[in-house]
């Protein structure tokens, strides 16, 4: 399980702070249960934040959502949070039953030991080459 902290420079409710930071109300309901902690603690939606505190969001393992399949595809840039990949014309994204980019990035995946499902940031039709980003975890997928 990977965790993403933040210190806190600011007196603020947490539900205003994770708005600030641009997390969605979406994506605050779908991380909030359990998995929100204020210096260690399991938070409450209205928490009110001191400076000095950390405020941690564990993103729990996930199942990843396609076979690995390594493909001869290029990793333009790569952090922690997300990768650039040179996307092949004649290669679609996500299709059932064949070979896809989506099959590639579970395979990148399982090498590197990530335990998330596949999420797109960017597009591209199948026969168009190009830059495609890819989060490595939901609160990367939503900035």
């Amino acid at each position: 399980m990977k965790q993403i902290s933040f210190d806190i420079d600011k007196k603020i409710r947490l539900d205003e702070f994770l708005k600030v930071n641009h997390f969605s109300k979406n994506l605050f309901l779908s991380i909030y249960k359990d998995d929100i902690l204020i210096n260690g603690k399991h938070a409450k939606r209205n928490s009110k934040l001191k400076p000095g505190d950390k405020v941690t969001i564990d993103l729990k393992d996930e199942e990843n959502n396609y076979e690995p399949i390594n493909l001869d595809i290029e990793v333009l840039y790569e952090d922690d949070d997300i990768f650039v990949l040179n996307k092949p014309d004649k290669l679609t994204m996500n299709t059932d039953g064949e070979e896809s980019l989506a099959n590639f990035v579970s395979y990148l995946f399982e090498q590197r030991n990530i335990n998330q499902k596949v999420r797109f940031i960017n597009r591209l039709d199948q026969d168009t080459s190009g830059v495609v980003m890819v989060a490595k975890n939901k609160i990367a997928q939503a900035y």
